[in-house]
């Protein structure tokens, strides 16, 4: 099996949040500002926040906040099935399912333990069998390669962000038949080309492979040798809540029996 080539290049524009020494998670706010620090507590209507920036921790309205961005590590996960829980707000939870009744989900989620979810909250669940992966991250930016003289692209809390127009690319050993599933968000307008099954990471665009362009609400593939299209589709769904150019959670999973 040879070595493959997966690679993730973007065009386009967004700002990184530098974050202090000792503080790694970020809350957003409504008003578009930015705080980097910790956090100390968080209820119903609330949250409380170590800042750099302030002598005691400071709590903020849950309803001015967008979002809040905590550092997390990957574990190691040995069930044998996968939960997606689609709710009514048009969030997804994954994880595995505990238990469904008439009233309540529960589902046990790497990131924040086991959460029950009120029945009348969750608009579908749909459960598959865990596949193998061949890679689950980002993790690190070690074993990418970018494009440029100055890197675009810097890794924080399991995302890959992109400060500039540039690409970042890693070679894997992949089979013939796989399935690749990240989550990208972005601001303004989106414009990324995924590349795989190439073998050459040093350029932008590849002489042989294939590439995925995802442009305004269309998704193309092409041939990377020739630029032939293979295929179109046209997305009629983009979330207005997302806001920030980020990729998290590649997942390379082996299909085969």
């Amino acid at each position: 099996m040879k070595t493959q080539l997966i690679g993730l290049i973007v065009f386009s524009v967004m700002t990184l949040t530098a974050v202090a020494d000792g503080f790694s998670a970020t809350v957003r706010f409504s008003n578009h500002d930015r705080l980097t620090g910790s956090l100390a507590a968080l209820d119903t209507e609330k949250l409380t926040w170590n800042s750099p920036l302030f002598e005691q921790p400071t709590p903020f309205f849950l309803k001015n906040v967008v979002d809040l961005a905590l550092p997390s590590t990957l574990p190691d996960i040995l069930a044998k099935h996968e939960a997606s829980v689609s709710l009514t707000n048009g969030d997804l939870i994954r994880g595995q399912l505990i238990s469904a009744s008439d009233t309540m989900v529960e589902i046990d989620t790497w990131f924040a333990g086991r959460m029950k979810i009120n029945r009348l909250m969750v608009q579908g669940i749909k459960v598959i069998e865990r596949p193998n992966y061949i890679y689950r991250g980002p993790t690190t930016l070690s074993g990418w390669k970018q494009s440029g003289e100055l890197p675009a692209w810097t890794y924080q809390n399991l995302n890959f962000r992109s400060t500039s127009v540039g690409s970042i690319a890693t070679e894997m050993k992949l089979p013939d038949e796989c399935r690749i599933a990240f989550d990208v968000s972005w601001r303004d307008s989106l414009s990324l080309n995924l590349v795989f099954y190439s073998d050459d990471a040093s350029k932008e665009r590849p002489s042989n492979g294939y590439s995925m362009t995802f442009q305004n609400r269309s998704i193309s593939l092409n041939s990377c040798k020739n630029s032939d299209r293979l295929g179109m589709r046209k997305m009629f769904i983009v979330s207005r809540r997302m806001k920030k150019l980020t990729s998290k959670c590649w997942r390379v999973s082996n299909q085969e029996k």
